[in-house]
């Protein structure tokens, strides 16, 4: 049984019905999280959009279910380095592009992120967003909400986005920064410590390029569309046409 898919303006996705109330249906979902590796002055901050959709089926005229998610890095690229109040205008200009107008920012809070994520929520038009994730990179291997902001380990971002790349359930779409993009994630080695703990080591690119800024904003984004309850009822739209 083939039928449409609806996207409600919540980014809710629905198979049509009848309203027969014998029919079990489900709800999916289209979501995007954008990671925001922050700098300030001399180097770029980089950003990634990534796009999760889980799609509604028929299973038989009674019955719906849900396809397995499928996530796809949609486009990643650098800011110039700017200061405070200019990196906050640029990323809030961002955020008001239509393809983008229910993301999360997924956003590493440590140096001088903190201070930022303050100052972007100070903006006049963050109350139409309220879209900001506040990440601290921590030691370890766990994640935990303690209050205003996420701790999560290093290696929990990197080695769960690496993953996901290998095995095939976060794709790369075709955009400018792509091969960038991949060679900072190949780039990372997981080690075994003196005390036996796994430690990622590595990930930047050639002289003069990034330090795997582009991969930290992947594994932001990844890491909070991995985990439904930290991303909530968000649904934008395709990213088509962005870069």
């Amino acid at each position: 049984m083939k039928s449409e898919i609806i996207e409600r303006p919540d980014g809710k996705l629905v198979l049509p019905s009848d309203g027969d109330p014998a029919v079990k249906r489900v709800e999916g979902r289209r979501q995007i999280a954008v990671g925001l590796d922050l700098a300030m002055r001399r180097d770029k901050t980089a950003f990634c959009a990534i796009e999760l959709v889980q799609r509604p089926r028929w299973v038989h005229s009674q019955l719906q279910e849900l396809e397995d998610p499928e996530m796809t890095v949609m486009a990643g690229n650098f800011v110039e380095a700017l200061n405070y109040h200019e990196l906050v205008q640029t990323i809030m200009n961002l955020c008001k592009k239509p393809e983008l107008a229910r993301a999360k920012l997924v956003v590493d809070i440590g140096a001088s992120g903190r201070a930022w994520a303050d100052a972007f929520a100070a903006h006049a038009y963050y109350e139409h967003l309220k879209n900001v994730i506040r990440v601290q990179i921590t030691a370890g291997e766990k994640d935990k909400n303690v209050g205003g902001h996420w701790n999560v380990a290093r290696n929990l971002l990197l080695e769960g986005t690496g993953n996901a790349i290998q095995n095939g359930d976060l794709k790369l779409a075709d955009f400018p920064m792509r091969d960038t993009l991949k060679s900072e994630l190949e780039g990372f080695v997981v080690k075994m410590g003196s005390t036996g703990r796994k430690k990622i080591e590595g990930g930047s690119t050639k002289r003069g390029a990034s330090h795997a800024d582009l991969a930290t904003a992947c594994a932001l984004a990844h890491w909070a569309l991995s985990n439904p309850h930290i991303m909530g009822n968000y649904g934008p739209r395709p990213l088509a046409g962005m870069v």
